[in-house]
């Protein structure tokens, strides 16, 4: 599903840029096809951390709206399909959330 995802003519990307020091060789692209409804999150290199990571979307101040999903990464090239939750145009962020005592960190934002 992949492959078609980013084949198909209708699938929107949406790019990221570092906005921490520590995932300046990072990246991310979020494949969005609404017509086959289906989404995508491809990223690489994100920073080895002690807890996980999250793909939120957020206001135009930065603020957390909603959390579409949580995962690990420890710098490795990977994939995951999403269920739902993102929409073309929406403000995104990748956090990297420590612990519940500690406030989630951006690590990449959506262009």
């Amino acid at each position: 599903r992949f492959v078609d995802t980013l084949l198909s003519p209708s699938a929107q990307r949406v790019n990221f840029t570092p906005v921490s020091e520590t995932a300046a060789n990072s990246g991310a692209v979020v494949l969005i096809d609404n017509k086959n409804n289906l989404a995508f999150l491809v990223c690489k290199d994100l920073p080895k951390i002690e807890g996980q990571y999250a793909l939120v979307v957020t206001d135009d101040q930065g603020k957390v709206l909603k959390t579409i999903v949580r995962f690990e990464n420890a710098g490795e090239l990977n994939g995951r399909l999403l269920d739902g939750g993102v929409t073309p145009g929406a403000r995104l962020a990748i956090l990297a959330v420590i612990s519940p005592n500690e406030a989630a960190k951006p690590v990449l934002v959506s262009l």
